[in-house]
C-alpha cells in the first residue's frame, strides 16, 4: 500500500483485489497547516490508515467469504497477513502497536480492535518505494495528466496502468468505518480500543467501480 496528501491505495495479488480511497477535505486541509497547529495531519498517519484498511479488508474477505472463494480449502485456519509499505514508521506501529506519536495513538486503537476481531496472524514489512510503483500511482492522482477526471475515469486510468486490475476485486470500505479512521485522525489522544461497524467494507467488480471517498 502506499499513501499521499490526496488519496490512498493498495493492491494485493494473493486476494487479488485493490482500492483506491481519496481524503476528504478536511483531511487535505489537515496536511497543509502548519506542525503546531492542532489539526495538522502528518503524512505518517494516513500512510498507516492505509495500512488499516488493508488489514481490514483482508478480514471482511474472511468474513464475508470472498478468500475462501479464491482459496477453497487451501486457505488457512490462521492466514497470516504481512503488509508491505514504504513507511517506516507505519511499519513500526503496526508490528509494536505502540507509538510516541500524539496523532497516530488514536489509531493504534483501531489496529487493537482489528486484531481483537480476527485470528489473522499480522505483520509489517519494509518495501523500497521504486519497487512500490502500483500503490504508488493509485495513491497519487493529483500527478494524473487530466485533473478534471471523473472517479470512474480515474479508476480505468489506474486499471490501464496495471491490467491484471481489471479482473480483480475492489474493496469499498464501509462508510461507517471510514468515518471512524477519519475521527480518530483528528481525536488528539490516546482512546480505547473503538466499537467497529459489523460490516467493515465489501468487494465489487472492478469493471462497475468507481474511487472511494474517505
Amino acid at each position: 500500500g502506499d499513501a499521499s496528501q490526496v488519496a490512498g491505495g493498495a493492491l494485493t495479488a494473493d486476494l487479488r483485489f485493490w482500492f483506491d480511497v481519496h481524503w476528504s477535505a478536511r483531511v487535505q486541509r489537515g496536511c497543509k497547516l502548519p506542525t503546531t497547529d492542532p489539526g495538522f495531519i502528518h503524512i505518517n498517519c494516513l500512510e498507516f490508515v492505509v495500512v488499516l484498511l488493508q488489514l481490514a479488508a483482508c478480514i471482511a474477505a474472511l468474513e464475508s467469504g470472498y478468500a475462501h472463494s479464491i482459496y477453497g480449502n487451501a486457505l488457512p485456519d490462521i492466514p497470516y497477513l504481512l503488509i508491505w509499505t514504504d513507511n517506516t514508521a507505519s511499519k513500526s506501529w503496526a508490528n509494536r502497536v505502540t507509538t510516541s506519536s500524539r496523532t497516530a495513538q488514536p489509531l493504534l486503537g483501531v489496529l487493537s480492535g482489528l486484531l481483537q476481531r480476527s485470528p489473522l496472524g499480522f505483520a509489517s514489512d519494509h518495501i523500497a518505494g521504486v519497487s512500490n510503483d502500483g500503490p504508488d500511482f493509485i495513491s497519487r492522482p493529483d500527478r494524473a495528466p487530466n485533473l478534471l477526471l471523473t472517479h470512474f475515469h480515474r479508476s480505468q486510468q489506474i486499471i490501464t496502468n496495471d491490467k491484471r486490475l481489471k479482473s480483480w476485486a475492489f474493496f469499498r470500505p464501509n462508510h461507517e468505518f471510514t468515518s471512524l479512521l477519519e475521527s480518530m485522525l483528528f481525536s488528539g489522544h490516546w482512546a480505547a480500543p473503538p466499537k467497529l461497524p459489523r460490516n467493515l467494507g465489501h468487494f465489487e467488480l472492478t469493471v462497475s467501480t468507481g474511487s472511494s471517498f474517505v
